[in-house]
């Protein structure tokens, strides 16, 4: 699940640097109707939302599931 919001963010704020030449050439995309701030301002939240799920996983779940540092640690220090 992990990847597959952080894939769909991916997705969706890739095309944010090319908002200005979609305007100029009249290309309707999600950038373009919905404006910059908008998104990158929800592809944040989605972020922050997952990672915190992660680490969430990690601390809830059964003692030997995963490995408390890579799954906790990790997610902790790539969310900041």
């Amino acid at each position: 699940r992990f990847m597959t919001v952080f894939a769909t963010v991916i997705a969706v704020t890739k095309d944010l640097p090319d908002v200005e030449g979609d305007k100029a050439y009249n290309i309707s995309t999600f950038a373009t109707k919905v404006g910059v701030p908008r998104i990158a301002k929800g592809a944040t939240i989605c972020l922050l939302l997952n990672y915190a799920h992660a680490i969430l996983t990690g601390v809830l779940s059964k003692a030997g599931t995963f490995k408390p540092f890579p799954m906790i640690g990790g997610h902790a220090a790539l969310a900041i």
